[in-house]
C-alpha cells in the first residue's frame, strides 16, 4: 500500500449543500502503509442555525460552533492534506460532493484524485455481513466507536475498517485478486488501485486453505471437522441430563419443564408415537428437543428431521444450540433447503466471460468470487446482495443436475450434491416448513420417519399457501422482460447468436419473436388494469386484499380479463413453439456445444419451464373457482397496477396434511409456544386432520417465569370501544395515552397494531405532538428497515418506541430492561373481510358449527398470546402489558385469552391510575 489515503467524514446541517446545508465537523485520517499517521478535526461555524434533528444525531449545537473556524479557515489545511492523495470515505459521494461545494465557495478547485468507498469496498471483502453501516461495521470488528455521527469518531472507525479491509484483500488467492480486478473498473470507486497494489506484490501462499478449479479459487471443504473420539451418550441418561447440559451450553440453568419435555420426546420417538407439546416462554425447547433426538439418532441410527418456520430459524439453530451439543457428541446436523438456494458453478463460471458492465451485476460477481473462497454451503442466504445482485443470481442459481452438461468438470466441487450427500450422511437434517412439505410430495431428501416440527403453530398456513399459487403482475414484466429485445444483450439476443453460430435458421425471424413478446407484454398490461380498475372500485381505503367471490366470475370485468387471459396463453404457446423450435435444433448438436452456448441453451430451458408455469398458473386461477379454493387480489392503489398479485389456495389441507404426516411417519412431534387455546390442543390439531385421540403424548409445560411477580396486565376502562367511534377519534385517544404512559415508562415500549392504518396514523399522532421529541419512535412499515433491524435499533436507544404490527407479534426478542412495557392496541381478530379468514369461516358454518367460536376465536387467541409472549424473555425481567380493548375483561370470550396466558395479576382502571402504577412499579 504505497499510496497515501485520506480518510474523510463530515458533519452537516442537511443533506443538499446546493439548497444552503453547510459542514459543521469535518476530520481526516492519513493512512501510509496500513498505519494511521496523522489526523485532523475541527468543528466548522456554519453560519447559519443547526437543525435540532442534526443536533439529537451528533451532539453538535449552534453553541458548540459558536467561536470555531469557519470552512473558509481551514480549507487550506484540508488542500494540503488531499493534495497527491487517495480520498476514501464511508459512502464517498455524499462527503466529497459536500466538500466539493464548500472548496469551490472558498476559491479552491475541486479534488478530483482518485476516490474509494468503503461501503463498496466493504461489500466486496466481506460479502456477508448483514449490515454495512458504519456503526454496526465497527462493531462487528470490535473498533471503538462510542461517538457515532461525530466526524472524529467516524473518520477513524473508517480508516480502520480500510486497514482491514485492505488485509482482508491480502489475503485473498492471486487468483480472485486478478479476477476482481478485470471487473473493479466498472465499480463507482476507484478500487482497481488496491487490485493493482496486492496484485503486483503478491506473495503467494503455499497452504492448502483453496483450491482452484478452472480459474476460480475455491475454499477447500474436503477437511472432516467431525472428531472420531467423541461417545454417544449413554443410551440411559435419565436424571444426569442436567449434567451434560451443564457441560454443553455456557451459563446453564436447571429448569424443570426442560427436562420434562426431553423425556416425552424421548418416549414418543422410541415408542413411535406422536406427540404435542406447548412450551412456555424460558423452558429451552430448542435443546429439549435437539438433545433427545440426538441421542436417538445416534443410537439407533435412524435420520431425525427438525423443521422450522422460516430459514432464518434454520440458521440460527446451527449457529447456536447444534454447535454447542457438536462440542460433545459425534453429531452429523446438516441444513438442508431447495436447490435454488445453491449456486450452479458452471453457470457463474460462464457469466464471468460475458460482457456486463450492469453495476449491480459486476457488485455481484466480485462479492461471489470472494465468497467462494470462504463458502462451505454455496447458499445464497449467507450472501448479502442488492435487489440487482439477486436477480444475477437468478441466472446463476441451482436447478438440478439433469440440466447439466454431461461434460462438466465442476460436478465433483458441486454445493448442492455436497448438500445432498450430507443430508444422506447426517444423523439430523434440518429444514424448513415449505422444504419440508415440498419433499413429502417430491422426495427430494433422504427416506425419514421421525419429525420434529418447531414453530408448528405456523404449519396449517404454511401448508394453505404451499398447495396454492399465486401471480404477480411484477413477475410476469420480470419474465417477460429476461428475453430482451434484439439489440439488447439479453437471453434472445444470446439464444439468436448460438443458433446462427451453428449455421440453423429457425422459421421465424427474431424480429417477428420480439414483436410477439411486445404484443404479449401489452396483453399482461390490459389484463392487469382490468383488474386494477376493479380493485379501485371495490377498495375502502385502497390497498390489501379482495376477495373475488363465485358470483364475481359472473361479472364483465371478469369475464373480460378471462378473455384476455386466454389470449395470453395462446401468446405464450406461441412464443413456447418458437422458443422450442430452436433448442430443438441445437439438441442435435448439444454435445458439441462450447460451455458459453450451452449455458444459453440451460438458460432457454429453464426460461421455458417458467413459462409453462405461468401458463397453469393463470389456467389454475380461472378454472379453481369452486368452494373448495379462495381466491383474493391484493396490492396497492399507489402503485397500480405494479403491486397486483392474484392468489389462490385450498381451504382443505387436513386430508393432505394427514396423509403426508401422522399416516406416514413413525413419530411426529410438533412443538411451539402457543398451540392450545384455553388449554386444548383441538383447535390446532384439527387445522392438520388429526384428533386429540390419536396424539399419545399432550403436553403443556409453563413458563418457568414468575409472571405473577414480575408481570401485570392492565386494562384502562377509560377508552371507547373502536365499534363507537371513528379510527381517527380512536387513534387520537389512544395516542393521548399512550404518549402519558411513554412518559412514566421512559420510552422503553414495544406497542402492537392489528391494523397498518391504524398504527400510522397513532404514530403520526405522536410524533407530531412534540411531547416525545427526547424519544426515539421506530414504525413498522415507516422507518424503513426488517423487523430485526427495528428491533436492533430500538435496543441501541435509551428512550424509544417501537409500533409494530403482523411480524411484532411474534419472533422478535427484546430481553431485559429494553422493553418494560408492552401494549396491545386491539385484540388480535382477524378483520371479517379478510379473504382466507372469511372463506375460513364460511366453511366452518357450511359444517354446522360457530365459526367464532370454532375459528375466529381461537386464531385470535393463538395470536393474543404470541404478543404476550413479547414481554418476558428472561426470567428476572420485569413488566406491564397494558390492553386497550374492554372487550377482554367485558365479555364472556374475553376469559378464553385470559385463561390461554400464564396466570397474572388484571386490573381494570384509568389512564390516570395506570401511569401512577407505572411509577410506583417500575
Amino acid at each position: 500500500m504505497n499510496q497515501r489515503f485520506v480518510i474523510i467524514d463530515i458533519e452537516t446541517t442537511g443533506n443538499t449543500p446546493k439548497k444552503g446545508d453547510r459542514i459543521i465537523q469535518l476530520a481526516a485520517v492519513v493512512v501510509e502503509n496500513e498505519q494511521v499517521v496523522e489526523a485532523f478535526q475541527s468543528l466548522v461555524r456554519p453560519d447559519k442555525q443547526i437543525p435540532e434533528f442534526i443536533e439529537e444525531l451528533t451532539g453538535i449545537n449552534d453553541e458548540l460552533v459558536k467561536n470555531a473556524p469557519t470552512f473558509k479557515d481551514i480549507a487550506p489545511t484540508v488542500w494540503n492534506l488531499l493534495h497527491d492523495s487517495v480520498f476514501v470515505a464511508h459512502n464517498a459521494l455524499f462527503d466529497l460532493t459536500f466538500l466539493n461545494h464548500e472548496m469551490e465557495k472558498v476559491g479552491y478547485p475541486s479534488f478530483n484524485g482518485n476516490v474509494i468507498d468503503t461501503v463498496e469496498l466493504a461489500k466486496i471483502t466481506y460479502p456477508t455481513l448483514p449490515s454495512y453501516k458504519l456503526i454496526d461495521l465497527a462493531a462487528q470488528f470490535g473498533f471503538q466507536h462510542d461517538r457515532p455521527h461525530q466526524a472524529d469518531s467516524d473518520a477513524l472507525v473508517t480508516a480502520q475498517l480500510f486497514i482491514e479491509f485492505y488485509q482482508k484483500l491480502n489475503r485473498l488467492p492471486l487468483v480472485t485478486i486478478k479476477q476482481l480486478k478485470k471487473f473493479a473498473k466498472y465499480l463507482k470507486s476507484d478500487l482497481w488501485l488496491l487490485f493493482e497494489t496486492i496484485d503486483e506484490n503478491r506473495i503467494l501462499s503455499n497452504d492448502n486453505t483453496y483450491k482452484v478449479i478452472r480459474g476460480i479459487a475455491l475454499k477447500n471443504n474436503e477437511k472432516n471437522s467431525l472428531s472420531e473420539k467423541k461417545e454417544a451418550i449413554s443410551t440411559s441418561i435419565g436424571d444426569q441430563k442436567h449434567l451434560v447440559l451443564k457441560k454443553a451450553i455456557p451459563n446453564y440453568r436447571h429448569r424443570k419443564g426442560q427436562l420434562e419435555m426431553m423425556n416425552v420426546i424421548e418416549r414418543a420417538l422410541h415408542h413411535q408415537q406422536h406427540a404435542v407439546i406447548e412450551a412456555g416462554t424460558g423452558v429451552g425447547k430448542t435443546i429439549a428437543y435437539l438433545l433427545p433426538a440426538a441421542n436417538f439418532a445416534l443410537q439407533t441410527g435412524e435420520k431425525i428431521v427438525i423443521s422450522t418456520h422460516t430459514v432464518q430459524l434454520q440458521t440460527q439453530l446451527m449457529e447456536k444450540e447444534v454447535q454447542w451439543l457438536n462440542e460433545f457428541l459425534p453429531l452429523r446436523v446438516h441444513v438442508l433447503k431447495g436447490k435454488t438456494y445453491y449456486i450452479d458453478l458452471f453457470k457463474f463460471e460462464q457469466t464471468l466471460t460475458e460482457l456486463d458492465t450492469t453495476y449491480d451485476h459486476i457488485l455481484a460477481k466480485m462479492q461471489i468470487l470472494v465468497w467462494l473462497t470462504e463458502t462451505e454451503t454455496g447458499d445464497v442466504d449467507e450472501l448479502s446482495l442488492s435487489s440487482g445482485g439477486k436477480l444475477f443470481w437468478n441466472r446463476i442459481k441451482h436447478y438440478g443436475w439433469e440440466k447439466a452438461k454431461q461434460r462438466n468438470e465442476w460436478k465433483e466441487h458441486d454445493f448442492y450434491l455436497r448438500a445432498l450427500k450430507k443430508a444422506e450422511n447426517a444423523h439430523i437434517i434440518v429444514t424448513n416448513h415449505a422444504f419440508l412439505l415440498q419433499n413429502s410430495l417430491k422426495g427430494t431428501m433422504p427416506p425419514f420417519k421421525y419429525v420434529i416440527i418447531d414453530e408448528a403453530h405456523h404449519l396449517p398456513k404454511v401448508a394453505s399457501h404451499f398447495f396454492g399459487e399465486q401471480i404477480s403482475y411484477a413477475f410476469v414484466k420480470y419474465h417477460l422482460g429476461l428475453l430482451g429485445s434484439y439489440e439488447q444483450q439479453q437471453l434472445l439476443r444470446r439464444f439468436e447468436d448460438v443458433v446462427e453460430k451453428y449455421g440453423f435458421q429457425p422459421t421465424k425471424h427474431p424480429f417477428e419473436v420480439v414483436q410477439l413478446v411486445q404484443n404479449l407484454s401489452q396483453e399482461v398490461d390490459e389484463f392487469f388494469t382490468i383488474i386494477g380498475n376493479w380493485m379501485r372500485r371495490s377498495w375502502k381505503v385502497g390497498k390489501g386484499k379482495l376477495r373475488i367471490q363465485l358470483h364475481d366470475w359472473e361479472s364483465e370485468t371478469w369475464k373480460t380479463a378471462k378473455l384476455i387471459a386466454e389470449r395470453i396463453i395462446f401468446m405464450m404457446n406461441e412464443l413456447e413453439e418458437d422458443l422450442n423450435e430452436r433448442l430443438a435444433l441445437l439438441e442435435g448438436v448439444k454435445t458439441n456445444l462450447s460451455d458459453g452456448d450451452y449455458l444459453v441453451f440451460n438458460e432457454g430451458t429453464v426460461y421455458l419451464e417458467e413459462c409453462q408455469r405461468l401458463k397453469e398458473q393463470l389456467t389454475y386461477f380461472f378454472t379453481r373457482t369452486g368452494s373448495s379454493f379462495i381466491q383474493w387480489a391484493e396490492g396497492d392503489e399507489r402503485a397500480l397496477p405494479n403491486s397486483i398479485q392474484l392468489n389462490w389456495q385450498p381451504l382443505y389441507v387436513e386430508e393432505k396434511m394427514y396423509d403426508l404426516f401422522f399416516a406416514e411417519k413413525l413419530s411426529v412431534i410438533m412443538t411451539s409456544a402457543t398451540l392450545t387455546v384455553n388449554r386444548s390442543f383441538n383447535f390446532f390439531l384439527s387445522q392438520l386432520g388429526v384428533s386429540e385421540r390419536e396424539i399419545a403424548y399432550k403436553k403443556i409445560i409453563p413458563s418457568p417465569f414468575s409472571y405473577k411477580e414480575n408481570a401485570r396486565l392492565i386494562v384502562p376502562n377509560d377508552v371507547p370501544s373502536v365499534r363507537d367511534v371513528s379510527m381517527e377519534e380512536y387513534c387520537t385517544t389512544i395516542a393521548s395515552q399512550l404518549i402519558g404512559i411513554a412518559q412514566a415508562t421512559k420510552g422503553r415500549m414495544l406497542i402492537l397494531f392489528t391494523s397498518y392504518d391504524m398504527l400510522k396514523k397513532t404514530y403520526e399522532l405522536m410524533k407530531d405532538s412534540q411531547l416525545l421529541d427526547q424519544y426515539v419512535l421506530l414504525a413498522q412499515g415507516v422507518s424503513g428497515g426488517s423487523a430485526q433491524r427495528l428491533t436492533k435499533l430500538f435496543r441501541s436507544f435509551d428512550k424509544a418506541i417501537l409500533f409494530g404490527t403482523s411480524t411484532f407479534w411474534e419472533g422478535i426478542d427484546i430481553p431485559g430492561e429494553d422493553l418494560s412495557c408492552l401494549c396491545i392496541v386491539r385484540l388480535p381478530f382477524s378483520p371479517p373481510d379478510e379473504p382466507f379468514h372469511e372463506a375460513m369461516c364460511e366453511r366452518v358454518q357450511q359444517e354446522g358449527k360457530n365459526s367464532f367460536y370454532y375459528y375466529s376465536l381461537p386464531e385470535a387467541v393463538i395470536r393474543f398470546k404470541q404478543g404476550f409472549g413479547r414481554l418476558l424473555r428472561h426470567e428476572t425481567d420485569r413488566g406491564v402489558v397494558i390492553v386497550f380493548d374492554q372487550r377482554i375483561v367485558q365479555t364472556k370470550y374475553g376469559e378464553t385469552f385470559l385463561a390461554s396466558i400464564p396466570q397474572v395479576p388484571v386490573y381494570e382502571q384509568s389512564i390516570a391510575e395506570t401511569i401512577s402504577f407505572i411509577h410506583q412499579w417500575l
